[in-house]
C-alpha cells in the first residue's frame, strides 16, 4: 500500500470521525447550515487533492479545525454584505437620521436598475442568493447547475454591480456606516 493510499484512508476515516464536530464549528462561525456543510466538504476535498504534498505537523484534528476556521473566514470575507434597503428606508422615515428620503429612494432605484442590467442567468442566480437568501448549493440544485457555476455567476454579478454602482458607492458606504 502506497503512502498516498494510506493518506486517503486516513482522510476518509477522519471525515467519518470529525465531520459532525467540524460542521457544528463551521455553523457557529457562518450561521448557515448548507454553507457550513460546504466548507467542511471543501476542507476534506482540498486534503484529498493534496495527498501527494500533504505534511501535517500538528494533530490531524487541530489541523482540520484550523482549516475549517480559515475556510469560514475566507468565505465570510468573500461574501459581500448587503444592506436591507427597506430597513434603511424605515430608519430614515422614522426620523432617526437626517439623510433625505429622496436620496434613499434614488439609491434604491439605481440598485434595481443595475440588477436589471445583469445577464438573465446571472440575474436569476443573484436574486435567488441575495433576495431569497438561498445558499449557493440550494441555487445550484434548484437551477440544475453546478455550485461552481453559481459561484462564477455571483462573481460576475457582483463585478457588474460594482461597476454600475460606482458613483453611488460613497452614498452606500455612508449609509452602511450609519448603521454599524
Amino acid at each position: 500500500m502506497s503512502k498516498q493510499d494510506i493518506l486517503i484512508k486516513a482522510i476518509a476515516q477522519a471525515f467519518h470521525e470529525h465531520y459532525e464536530a467540524l460542521h457544528r464549528y463551521a455553523y457557529t462561525i457562518l450561521r448557515e447550515n448548507e454553507t457550513a456543510k460546504d466548507v467542511v466538504q471543501k476542507v476534506f476535498l482540498s486534503l484529498l487533492e493534496r495527498t501527494d504534498k500533504l505534511e501535517i505537523k500538528i494533530s490531524l484534528q487541530s489541523y482540520l479545525f484550523r482549516s475549517v476556521y480559515n475556510h469560514c473566514i475566507n468565505h465570510r470575507n468573500r461574501t459581500p454584505k448587503f444592506v436591507d434597503l427597506d430597513q434603511v428606508s424605515d430608519e430614515f422615515s422614522s426620523g432617526r437620521n437626517s439623510i433625505n428620503q429622496v436620496e434613499v429612494n434614488e439609491v434604491q432605484k439605481q440598485i434595481s436598475a443595475a440588477i436589471e442590467k445583469l445577464p438573465p442567468q446571472c440575474k436569476i442566480v443573484f436574486l435567488k442568493n441575495r433576495e431569497e437568501e438561498k445558499t449557493y448549493s440550494q441555487v445550484a440544485s434548484e437551477m440544475g447547475i453546478a455550485v461552481k457555476t453559481v459561484e462564477a455567476q455571483m462573481t460576475k454579478a457582483l463585478k457588474i454591480l460594482r461597476i454600475e454602482l460606482a458613483e453611488f458607492l460613497s452614498c452606500l458606504v455612508t449609509m452602511i456606516n450609519l448603521f454599524n
